[in-house]
């Protein structure tokens, strides 16, 4: 099965994952510029029309570099939506969603709560996602670089971070921390019955027990009474 993470060690791996990628990112994007400055060498001195396809070249070449980020964002925004949401049906027609992160159910001043909380889970993960989108910052335009006379062209991120897909895939992850989250808070309403045996003060509740000096069968009744 799926491993299941502590959040704290998802937060960690995930940053570190990042970091690398936009090594990555910036090594490929260092290499498609060397690339293109070498070329560049060879007709550098050539006429109007030349320079006019040079230029065109490398837009082209930018949108390449554009989609391929794009392609990246949306795959990688996809599988966190995936992991919130579930990908296949079951026999009820519902998604079927793998454990992903691991929550504790703690008493905490009288109170029955997750640690780390659905609040802290869902600011994890809303942080992920957009680092994940904010890692393409790292790359710049071609056009920008090369000074191609094309500069001043949006971002590789403005562009990308505004188109439907991303923002719809933000849509999606905000829905399904919050379906999730209202299941987990249905979940610890099972423990509303037991909620006297920490919200009642027991030191206090013991001397007026004992004030009123119940008999024998009475008390047997209410020591039985937490046995159904």
């Amino acid at each position: 099965g799926k491993k299941i993470y502590d959040l704290d060690e998802f937060d960690e791996l995930q940053s570190n994952y990042h970091k690398f990628v936009q090594s990555k990112l910036s090594f490929y994007h260092k290499t498609i510029v060397d690339t293109l400055e070498q070329i560049y060498t060879i007709f550098k001195q050539d006429g109007r029309d030349v320079q006019s396809q040079w230029v065109k070249f490398v837009h082209k070449t930018d949108l390449m570099v554009e989609d391929s980020l794009r392609f990246t964002v949306k795959k990688s925004l996809l599988e966190v939506s995936k992991a919130i949401n579930g990908e296949a049906k079951s026999r009820e027609g519902t998604a079927e969603i793998q454990p992903l992160f691991k929550l504790n159910v703690v008493l905490d001043a009288q109170k029955v709560d997750f640690s780390p909380t659905l609040q802290k889970l869902d600011d994890t993960v809303n942080k992920v996602a957009q680092e994940m989108l904010r890692s393409i910052y790292i790359v710049p335009r071609l056009s920008d670089v090369l000074n191609t006379g094309s500069a001043g062209a949006n971002s590789f991120l403005d562009v990308i971070a505004n188109e439907d897909d991303v923002i719809k895939s933000f849509v999606s992850i905000q829905k399904g921390l919050a379906s999730n989250s209202t299941k987990c808070q249905a979940y610890l309403q099972i423990w509303d019955p037991y909620k006297e045996i920490w919200e009642v003060n027991k030191d206090a509740f013991i001397r007026r027990y004992a004030k009123h000096k119940p008999a024998l069968s009475t008390f047997d009744a209410d020591i039985n009474r937490y046995s159904e």
